[in-house]
């Protein structure tokens, strides 16, 4: 896989997260994208309503997600201005960071075969520096999966690293 680095910059993020087991996961996050859409649309300006390269939405796994293990889940969009967090919506703000990533088909995103990315991208972390503790690996998807064909790259898989 080619495995790339970009910095990304300090974001405000909306996050809903969870504990969930691996088979919570196609329920869990389209409807936690949803409550997000629907408390940005409420609030003009947040960010747009649809994700782009420019205003990516992120599923973070603070942990191994299977059928047998749970971890926490944080589906997060990230917002342009400040906004007042609203039932299961939390903000944060997470620092500026350099992160290593491999793009992905919609195809490639279904489980199990999205884990040979996570295997790639940390494999490349691992011999060229190490992994930021505090931000765990994470999906970031910059299309709207759901609309887009099964062969078009809609999402990067990623670790925030720091180079040695």
């Amino acid at each position: 896989m080619d495995i790339q680095t970009r910095t990304i910059p300090e974001r405000r993020l909306a996050v809903i997260s969870q504990e969930l087991f691996q088979p919570q996961l196609d329920e869990f996050i389209p409807a936690a994208f949803g409550d997000l859409f629907e408390w940005a649309q409420r609030r003009p300006g947040v960010r747009a309503l649809n994700t782009t390269p420019d205003e990516p939405t992120y599923v973070i796994f603070h942990g191994p997600v299977t059928p047998q293990a749970s971890a926490l889940v944080e589906v997060c969009a990230v917002i342009r201005s400040d906004a007042e967090p609203e039932g299961r919506i939390a903000l944060r703000t997470e620092d500026q960071h350099e992160e290593a990533f491999t793009s992905i088909t919609r195809e490639q995103l279904e489980f199990p075969h999205i884990l040979g990315a996570y295997d790639a991208v940390a494999m490349w972390v691992m011999q060229n520096g190490s992994m930021i503790e505090s931000m765990p690996g994470r999906e970031v998807y910059f299309a709207d999966v759901m609309s887009e064909p099964m062969d078009a790259l809609v999402c990067d898989v990623t670790f925030p690293f720091v180079r040695h």
